[in-house]
């Protein structure tokens, strides 16, 4: 996880160096993988690659949702902290609620088939 996330800074910080926009775009295109990286048991090289290959047509989309979210997380951290315990967890379920349009679960129903657990039966 530590090699992923610097991985990550890394290359952000190197687009944003090379001209701003290459940054913001990377931005948009790795906020995922963290995720990846817990969720599905990713290397962080493997990470970054999947980020690619599956978000590229999205990466400005990704970053407005990033950049909104963000926002609204800050909001509520300027009002003397109180704020952000409201809106920190709408900024990290709008990510989650992504996370899962672009990477849904293995089985329909969300639950973790390598676990061990059974969909209910209706």
């Amino acid at each position: 996880m530590l090699l992923g996330t610097l991985l990550m800074s890394l290359a952000v910080m190197v687009g944003t160096c090379l001209c701003i926009i290459p940054g913001l775009w990377l931005g948009g295109l790795l906020v995922f993988m963290p995720l990846l990286i817990m969720d599905r048991n990713l290397g962080p090289i493997e990470a970054f690659n999947v980020c690619l290959e599956t978000l590229k047509p999205h990466a400005w989309s990704l970053f407005a949702l990033n950049f909104v979210g963000g926002l609204i997380a800050g909001a509520g951290a300027m009002l003397c902290g109180v704020g952000a315990l409201f809106t920190y967890p709408i900024y990290f379920a709008i990510l989650g609620l992504a996370y899962n349009n672009f990477f849904p679960a293995a089985d329909q129903y969300g639950y973790g088939s390598q676990i061990g657990v059974e969909p209910p039966r209706y």
